[in-house]
């Protein structure tokens, strides 16, 4: 991809109805429709952020919505990766979708931990996928620390020798603890995005 349609890309996800500027009446406009700094720890003003996303997706054109969550995840911007793991644990879920945050997992993102958990609480086809990406060389080791913790919490997977290496190389060159934010992120997005 050249430089200028990386650009092309970043403005097409800028522009998506997740980030447009709204107007509130008497009050400041706000940057965003949607708090991605909420989805980051899931801390503060999560709740409302979560029932933002959900309005959205119930609202809004299904086309649109699933068109703007696709250009989210062409983008390298690890806020637009946040989003679209909101939108998605929010009801947004496609075969087509979960491919794309596979994608961003084996290129990289800030918020790798984050999308490991996503696609752990959304993939049925989780473990399968999370072996194979452990295994291959040019999958991104921040998203490989994640996928394994996420494994080993939660599955009851004996890893191989050549997979433990791997895991190990993957570990020295993840310096934000990509393992315990992911399993972190999951236990606290599941009860979110499934509430009412």
């Amino acid at each position: 991809m050249n430089p200028e349609s990386e650009i092309d890309v970043e403005k097409a996800a800028e522009l998506t109805l997740f980030f447009s500027r709204v107007e509130i009446t008497g009050k400041s406009p706000l940057p965003y429709r949607v708090n991605y700094l909420a989805l980051l720890n899931l801390h503060n003003d999560v709740e409302n952020t979560v029932q933002s996303i959900k309005h959205i997706i119930t609202t809004e054109q299904q086309e649109i919505v699933e068109r703007d969550t696709r250009l989210l995840l062409q983008a390298r911007n690890w806020r637009f990766h946040l989003v679209a793991c909101g939108v998605m644990l929010a009801g947004l879920n496609s075969a087509e979708l979960l491919d794309q945050l596979w994608i961003v997992l084996q290129r990289g993102s800030w918020v790798a931990p984050q999308i490991a958990a996503t696609v752990f609480l959304l993939d049925a086809a989780f473990t399968e996928r999370a072996l194979e990406a452990i295994m291959r060389e040019n999958f991104n080791e921040q998203s490989v620390v994640a996928l394994a913790q996420l494994l080993i919490e939660n599955f009851s997977v004996k890893f191989t020798e050549e997979q433990l290496a791997r895991i190990r190389k993957a570990k020295l060159k993840d310096s934000v603890k990509s393992d315990e934010i992911a399993v972190t992120w999951a236990a606290t997005a599941r009860p979110l995005f499934t509430a009412t």
